[in-house]
């Protein structure tokens, strides 16, 4: 951004900008974060904020807006953690227990580990589970994704569901106690 474009647009509004980001986000390195979007979205969008007839209210709007996406991406992120343990709690063991070690131990590396078992199922359970825990898609959304009937999606959730048990607890499937 140009330093003329700074001190026209920017710094008139800077401290208007992220208390209002601050407010809505809540975390401050959400906001930070935020900021630095929305300002690199004002520099893509220089020439049309320019033409804009109220430049200040433009860029106070993309502050909102950018601030209620930080806040839908951290509500989907924490909507993913929470069904992650109900995915790998549901045999009965207590959140925060783990399971002999095999279940790792902070959030976010217990959401990688999630997703990396969620990669190794198969396509369409993969797909299922994603849709269900994390969108909160209906069976019948998953049937239309994956275009099948209501009854297969919901098998395909069901197995990918306990795959992933199997992976996160000592309990080996039934086709390893065969062997």
């Amino acid at each position: 951004m140009s330093v003329d474009a700074y001190e026209d647009l920017i710094a008139p509004l800077e401290a208007r900008m992220i208390r209002t980001i601050t407010r809505l986000v809540r975390d401050p390195d959400d906001a930070a974060d935020t900021m630095q979007v929305v300002l690199a979205s004002v520099w893509e969008n220089l020439e049309r904020i320019k033409r804009h007839p109220n430049p200040p209210a433009y860029i106070m709007r993309m502050c909102v807006s950018k601030a209620y996406d930080t806040l839908r991406r951290n509500t989907r992120k924490r909507a993913l953690e929470i069904s992650i343990e109900e995915v790998l709690h549901a045999d009965g063991a207590k959140p925060g227990e783990t399971h002999g070690g095999d279940c790792p131990e902070g959030q976010e590396e217990l959401a990688q580990g999630v997703m990396a078992a969620i990669a190794r199922l198969p396509s369409q359970q993969g797909q299922a589970v994603l849709l269900r825990l994390v969108n909160e898609c209906s069976f019948q959304e998953i049937a239309e994704t994956l275009n099948c009937a209501e009854a297969t999606a919901y098998s395909h959730y069901s197995k990918g569901k306990a795959r992933l048990r199997e992976m996160f607890t000592k309990n080996p499937s039934r086709k390893e106690k065969a062997k």
